[in-house]
Order: C-alpha cells, then structure tokens, then sequence
C-alpha cells in the first residue's frame, strides 16, 4: 500500500510522535475502515488519535478529526456506546474551537447514528437536527443524508 511506503518516509524523516505521521496513519486508518478491516483500523485511528494528544492540545481540531474517525470505526464495529462517547468529545472540541459546518456537521450526523445505536433515539433525533441546521444550500447531498435518516427514524417510532 502506497500510503504505508508514505508513512515510512514520514517516520525516517521526522521526530517520533510528530503531528504529521498521525496524519499518515489516521489516512491508513480511513482507508482500512473504507475496505472494512475494523480490526486494523481501529488499531491505526488509535494510534493516530494517541500521537496528536500527546503533541497538541487536547482542544486541537486535528484531535477532534482523530476522535470522529475512531468514533467512525468504532459504530462500523457495533461499538455504539464507545462510538458516541468519542464521537461527543469529538462535537465538543468542534463546537469549541468554532469548527467549519461541514466538519462539525458530519461529525454530528456521526454521533446521532451512534446514540440511536445505543438506544438514545431522542438525543439522535436533536443531534441530527442540530447537524441538519449547520448546514447551508451549498451542502444538498449532506443535508438529504439528514433528512432521510431522519425521516427512517421517524418511521421506526
């Protein structure tokens, strides 16, 4: 795979537990979940979540990002409950350093999905209204994954 040869230059060339390796990882990480290996990418969102909170500040939006995609990995496993804790660490980060809509509301989207698999479907109804209000004209395609989950989760009741 291309992007671990990339993540080998990276670590010959920087400091152990620089920002940008976790950069490489967590794209190891996203690509593993893409191809449904949970397993390894679990173990690569990890692991790039560990280096940016050792390096950064625990408000960083780069954490936040680290937090999404293991909370990501950890709903694709039917892990709801660990992915709606990271997943709202993840929110509040967001929320805090004033994070652009699309990304703050992805990751809201993210975390009503993981709290309606969890069993907190009134809180998944809020937070996934609160992702659909984040969004503008401009963002169609995001804002009809809203409406039509949703809409599923109002036919469910």
């Amino acid at each position: 795979m291309e992007l671990r040869a990339a993540l080998a230059i990276r670590e010959k060339a920087l400091p152990a537990g620089s920002p940008a390796i976790a950069e490489n990882v967590e794209l190891i990480g996203r690509a593993e979940l893409a191809l449904g290996d949970l397993a390894a990418a679990r173990i690569s969102l990890e692991r790039a979540l560990q280096i940016r909170q050792a390096a950064l500040p625990p408000t960083s939006l780069e954490v936040a990002r680290s937090l999404r995609y293991l909370g990501e990995a950890s709903e694709a496993a039917n892990e709801a409950s660990e992915a709606a804790d990271l997943l709202g660490r993840a929110v509040t980060i967001l929320v805090a350093g004033e994070a652009e809509a699309p990304e703050l509301s992805a990751t809201r989207f993210a975390l009503a999905r993981a709290l309606a698999g969890a069993g907190k479907a009134d809180a998944a109804i809020t937070t996934a209204r609160q992702a659909r209000e984040a969004l503008s004209s401009a963002f169609t395609s995001e804002a009809a994954a809203i409406d039509a989950w949703l809409a599923s989760q109002a036919s469910q009741r």
